[in-house]
């Protein structure tokens, strides 16, 4: 499986290989250079979360413009789960919900679904979400190639790979099907509600 990357990294077999470059990432730490244990209130979350997705954030015009960019970033093509099957959008919606996140980080994340739906007006005289599955892949690859698109996809990029290989209690990850094809074992105990992003951080600031 090819993951169509952003930033000029080239997987170098079909059948990956992503498997290795996901796992190489979780080594080195790369998955945790955002918010990675944000939490999600959604139906895959078996307990209650500090904090709620706010499902009006976006709109559905947005969200589908997210979904369509993250599935071609991380498709599902039978190596693994996609950003669909690992809840990768609404694992970003919670994201963008956090209260603790910085705004500006928010906005132009924001932006950036607005950026991708002005370019394809430019390039095709229409709304993204109005191409084809071919207009929209190639609309992505060309985006990648301009300074603010490389930016904005390696961050969507990162917030999948977090929605893949976080503890299912905090949204993505859903039947642990990102461990299940990482081979990956989590340490043990697991969170509890007490511990979880949000309730952990009521406990610090009380102090």
């Amino acid at each position: 499986m090819t993951v169509h990357l952003p930033l000029k990294l080239k997987l170098q077999s079909p059948l990956i290989q992503r498997r290795v470059f996901v796992k190489g990432l979780a080594a080195i730490g790369l998955l945790t250079q955002t918010s990675f244990l944000s939490a999600f209130n959604g139906d895959a979350n078996p307990i209650s979360n500090p904090y709620k997705s706010n499902p009006d954030l976006l709109s559905s015009k947005q969200l589908n413009i997210l979904r369509d960019v993250q599935q071609y970033l991380f498709p599902n093509d039978g190596n693994g789960p996609g950003a669909k099957q690992v809840n990768a959008a609404e694992y970003m919606i919670w994201v963008l919900s956090d209260p603790q996140k910085d705004p500006t980080d928010t906005k132009y994340i924001t932006d950036g679904i607005g950026w991708v739906d002005e370019t394809a007006d430019e390039e095709y005289a229409k709304p993204f979400n109005e191409l084809n599955t071919a207009e929209k892949e190639t609309l992505v690859a060309f985006i990648a190639k301009e300074a603010w698109g490389s930016s904005w996809l390696s961050i969507i990029l990162t917030y999948i790979f977090e929605a893949l290989i976080a503890d299912p209690q905090y949204g993505g990850n859903v039947n642990e099907s990102g461990w299940k094809w990482l081979n990956h074992y989590p340490g043990n105990p697991r969170p509890i509600e007490n511990l979880l992003y949000g309730n952990i951080l009521k406990t610090v600031n009380a102090r």
